[in-house]
């Protein structure tokens, strides 16, 4: 329900501009375009390894902190934390 009114406000014209809100809402869809065009690129980079080089991908992968991965492979890792990503301590 809240999303629905949040969205009628945004939707409501003022002075036949369109509202503030409109620009944030093409930002995030420009940005989630762009995720997705990572996620389809690093799906086919994955295709092309070898049994040896996807151990090894994985092993590296799930090194990474529990923030990282997780946050990778719910989508709500952003940009600049998936940059600062190193491996957990061992």
């Amino acid at each position: 329900m809240r999303m629905m009114r949040a969205s009628a406000r945004c939707s409501t014209r003022v002075d036949g501009r369109s509202p503030p809100c409109a620009d944030a809402s093409a930002r995030v869809a420009r940005a989630r375009l762009r995720q997705r065009a990572f996620f389809t690129f690093g799906m086919d980079v994955l295709l092309k390894l070898d049994l040896a080089e996807t151990r090894e991908f994985f092993a590296a992968f799930f090194a990474l902190s529990d923030f990282h991965w997780q946050g990778f492979l719910s989508a709500r890792l952003t940009f600049p934390e998936a940059r600062r990503a190193r491996r957990a301590p061992v």
